[in-house]
């Protein structure tokens, strides 16, 4: 059976609202604005994705605060905003990937410049009594020269059980382009940062990731890049980095061609339970408006992509941005840049 594509144009509402849209679109076809940012406080700009905690609360970023959205039945939109750190230059600036928290309650994110080198920065918000308490956990460019370590972190952060963190940069690495995946370890003497791949060294590997890897089965992460892959099409790679002994080998699974084919993820990826991964792709297809895609793991080690559907024009979606959201039922939430709405892709 085809899957059946979904079109819900909203009205002009902001970041906020269009995120939450897409987890209610299923169970109820509306919208509802829980706040409204304003420039003029200093708040506006909202990125990156929400999460929630064990407690209903909303947690998010804009390019120099991370902030918390509270469920309040006494305030007028039912949800309360509180700024939870206003970042300095110093601790970083341009939060735009959200953050990640962990199961104690801290939250992680990047900042793509600032910092003590000014090329970003990794950092950990802590509840305490009275309030919550920044700390900056990496400073990137730490080695000098062409910024071995990375730079321009914009894909932000995930977390492991053991509270190993693992990210991308866009930039930095060999030559100083194309970007490196790295773990940061807590430790008695503070947090370890340490490269374990970088983009940009082998013919036919990925460049230039814009967001966080996923966690797929024992451990393994799975990402996206915009570029590298096809020498000719600069269209970027579905890659698989597997923990190994003394170190993490990457692998290609899928190389994107261009054109009448997908090409150029801007967002991450989205895992099921069969450990199926889904994407999209900001540019390609037939339409050259974008497509969504489906990777299947193969019983001789190799991955099966099939394009689930393509945009066939602006007014329908195109140019689909950010990582795609997963319902118990199958289907595929996302945001489809070209005409600012949300599209459901079920079966």
């Amino acid at each position: 059976m085809q899957p059946e594509f979904h079109f819900k144009k909203p009205s002009a509402l902001v970041l906020v609202t269009l995120v939450l849209s897409l987890a209610t679109i299923a169970s109820a076809s509306r919208e509802r604005t829980l706040y409204n940012f304003q420039c003029s406080t200093g708040m506006c700009e909202p990125h990156g994705i929400l999460i929630f905690d064990s407690s209903g609360n909303l947690y998010g970023t804009t390019g120099g605060t991370v902030f918390e959205l509270s469920p309040d039945h006494a305030a007028a939109t039912g949800w309360t905003l509180s700024v939870l750190h206003w970042f300095t230059l110093k601790e970083g600036q341009g939060i735009f990937a959200g953050v990640t928290l962990d199961t104690t309650g801290n939250l992680y994110g990047t900042a793509v410049a600032g910092g003590a080198y000014d090329v970003g920065t990794v950092f950990e918000l802590s509840p305490d009594s009275s309030g919550w308490t920044e700390d900056t956990l990496y400073n990137f460019c730490s080695q000098g020269g062409y910024c071995a370590d990375g730079e321009d972190p914009f894909p932000g952060v995930v977390v492991d059980r053991k509270g190993v963190l693992y990210g991308l940069t866009r930039d930095g690495g060999y030559n100083g382009v194309g970007g490196v995946a790295f773990d940061l370890i807590p430790s008695s003497g503070g947090w370890q940062e340490h490269v374990i791949q970088t983009f940009g060294r082998k013919p036919g590997g990925g460049g230039d990731p814009y967001f966080a890897p996923v966690f797929g089965a024992a451990g393994h992460l799975y990402g996206t890049t915009w570029g590298g892959g096809d020498p000719v099409c600069d269209c970027g790679v579905v890659f698989e980095l597997s923990p190994q002994a003394g170190g993490w080998r990457e692998r290609v699974l899928y190389t994107f061609k261009g054109k009448y084919h997908e090409g150029n993820p801007y967002g991450g990826l989205a895992v099921d339970a069969a450990g199926d991964l889904y994407g999209t792709t900001t540019y390609g297809g037939p339409h050259s408006q974008g497509t969504v895609f489906r990777l299947t793991p193969g019983s001789n080690g190799r991955w099966k992509e099939t394009a689930l559907c393509d945009f066939p024009n602006i007014q329908n979606g195109g140019y689909p941005l950010g990582t795609l959201a997963i319902d118990k039922r199958g289907a595929l939430y996302g945001i489809a840049g070209g005409a600012g709405g949300a599209v459901e892709l079920a079966d």
